[in-house]
């Protein structure tokens, strides 16, 4: 069976309108040769692409084709949970819920205060949100629903509150995490002794993807 990443990485270079040779060498390729097997779904059986070769696509596509194409689009990709500030409505058919579809409040109060918050990040390019599902940092005073506005910008620091992508190869998956950054470790904080397990960041299966810059909980309360 094939990659479908692979697939889905062909068709949004071709409406980019892209030779796989003008894309290689854009990405920082000599030519196409050491591009194309990302495109060659029996070659390439990774379920996700890797994030260097990810951020580098997304400096070449968004912005191209009809429609053109979007970040979120092509952070796809990589299995990443992450949905750029603009693109925030967008980005929700990409597994990402709407925020306000979990508050109980006011519709209006529920959409000025989004509005607030972009306003406040707006025209921030390293800014991300998440939707946080697990509990690793329930001790923190994080819990699932809560939104995380990150940054892949800021150098994480120990002690830094950070998301991670965690890749499975051999099952072909990826997860968002959020941990406490203990150098070369992300360490949960969590009462669920399940969490607790240290990750060795190691930049391949383990990989920063951002700062926590803020912790947003009106939205759904």
């Amino acid at each position: 069976m094939g990659s479908d990443v692979s697939n889905r990485l062909k068709e949004l270079r071709l409406r980019a309108g892209l030779s796989m040779d003008k894309l290689a060498k854009a990405l920082g390729y000599k030519g196409q040769s050491s591009y194309q097997r990302y495109e060659d779904s029996q070659l390439y059986k990774k379920k996700y692409l890797p994030y260097d070769l990810v951020e580098k696509l997304l400096d070449v596509l968004p912005g191209k084709g009809e429609p053109p194409i979007l970040p979120a689009e092509v952070l796809r990709l990589s299995g990443s949970k992450i949905v750029p500030l603009n693109d925030w409505n967008e980005g929700a058919g990409f597994g990402m819920a709407d925020p306000g579809t979990q508050s109980n409040g006011n519709k209006s109060n529920k959409n000025n205060a989004l509005e607030d918050i972009k306003q406040l990040y707006k025209g921030r390019n390293d800014v991300g949100f998440f939707i946080v599902s697990g509990n690793e940092l329930n001790l923190r005073g994080v819990f699932p629903g809560d939104i995380v506005v990150t940054s892949d910008k800021i150098p994480a620091e120990k002690g830094a509150m950070v998301c991670l992508n965690v890749y499975d190869d051999m099952a072909g998956t990826a997860r968002t995490e959020f941990r406490i950054y203990e150098p070369p470790n992300a360490i949960a904080v969590s009462s669920d002794q399940n969490v607790k397990t240290a990750l060795s960041v190691d930049g391949e299966q383990i990989m920063l993807r951002g700062t926590v810059l803020q912790i947003i909980r009106t939205l759904i309360s």
